[in-house]
């Protein structure tokens, strides 16, 4: 017999789980280079796809600017 295991599951749980969006900022620099975006109320998942995304926009753009392939981004 198969048992549906959120029944078991306390209800702070379910909305700890379901409300885990809070603000990332993410910081890209290198050597004399650094930018920052703030994303609001996204899950971390989402904020670390969207500065890896921000990395890859910086390197396509500085295509030809020396030190620009090397800026890298973290979620702080």
């Amino acid at each position: 017999m198969k048992r549906n295991l959120s029944v078991f599951l306390p209800a702070t749980l379910m909305l700890t789980l379901v409300s885990c969006k809070k603000d990332y900022t993410c910081e890209c620099s290198a050597y004399s280079y650094s930018s920052s975006e703030i994303y609001l109320n996204v899950s971390e998942k989402d904020a670390k796809s969207k500065c890896e995304d921000l990395e890859t926009s910086i390197h396509k753009e500085g295509e030809g600017i020396p030190g620009m392939n090397q800026v890298k981004c973290s979620i702080n």
